[in-house]
């Protein structure tokens, strides 16, 4: 599929290779099992749940009343899909910015210890909201996304004829935007290289700067093709990041090396992980 993105022309529809017929074999298995899992899902309560699967599947009952139908299939094989990879990869880069920075590292580490102190157990951390309980957390993630964000283009297609700054769009362009841009412009962000989670808390304080956050913080994209699972992701790095920092110290390994904050999509950095010490616990 990633390699079809890439392709000029969609050769596919005139004739196919052996990887492009396993592909769509692949896609026909998944799209099968979506299908079934779903509907033998549906058929086990009608009472609304608070779980998101299953608040997923609610909120189509009242606009379909075909429950396998199409749209609900491909929004869950979507929401599985999309989410593997980007959410692995945006907690990769956080473990990154962790190790670099031990100063944010050993903050987040009083954030999650003083949270569990009020826990019996480690598992009880799924019990919280997660964008409450991790205040700090929730910084360090979204500074993360600001610098590196998993996915720095999105692809748009012009609806209608349009001029911007002299240079006349056709109905139908295909448009790349660079999402990470705005993040980065120092009109938007005081010192925007630098790795500095506390901004939000300031942002978040200030009117002003909270409306300018809004109209450049684009790390989903925005608009009607905003990602639809950004808030189930968030979630997800949140508890990642959260246990991780409870069990393990991240750092990079001695010796010389070179990564750069605006693209550690390489996955071979030098880190090393190590369980805490009782005294830094």
């Amino acid at each position: 599929m990633v390699e079809r993105a890439f392709v000029p022309f969609p050769y596919w529809d005139y004739f196919k290779t052996t990887s492009d017929l396993e592909a769509e074999q692949s896609v026909t298995r998944i799209t099968q099992g979506a299908r079934s899992f779903l509907q033998k899902a549906l058929s086990i309560s009608d009472q609304a749940s608070t779980m998101m699967l299953q608040g997923f599947m609610e909120n189509h009952r009242s606009t379909t009343d075909n429950l396998g139908s199409d749209i609900l299939v491909e929004n869950f094989i979507g929401f599985l899909v999309a989410s593997q990879d980007t959410t692995a990869t945006t907690t990769f880069r956080i473990m990154h910015f962790l190790a670099k920075h031990p100063r944010v590292q050993q903050q987040v580490q009083r954030e999650v210890d003083g949270i569990l102190n009020g826990l019996a157990r480690i598992e009880d951390l799924a019990t919280l909201d997660p964008n409450e309980a991790f205040k700090y957390i929730h910084a360090v993630v979204r500074e993360t996304n600001r610098l590196d964000p998993v996915s720095s283009l999105t692809t748009h297609s012009a609806a209608q004829d349009i001029q911007l700054d002299g240079v006349v769009i056709p109905k139908g362009t295909e448009l790349l935007l660079h999402n990470n841009v705005s993040m980065l412009k120092f009109s938007n962000f005081e010192d925007p290289f630098e790795f500095r989670p506390e901004r939000w808390f300031e942002l978040d304080s200030n009117e002003h700067l909270r409306k300018k956050e809004l109209q450049s913080f684009m790390p989903f994209s925005a608009g009607p093709h905003i990602c639809p699972g950004r808030h189930l992701a968030m979630a997800e790095i949140l508890f990642f990041t959260a246990i991780m920092c409870s069990e393990f110290e991240i750092s990079y390994r001695p010796g010389p090396s070179f990564v750069n904050d605006l693209a550690t999509n390489q996955f071979n950095l030098p880190l090393q992980i190590r369980k805490r010490s009782p005294s830094s616990e």
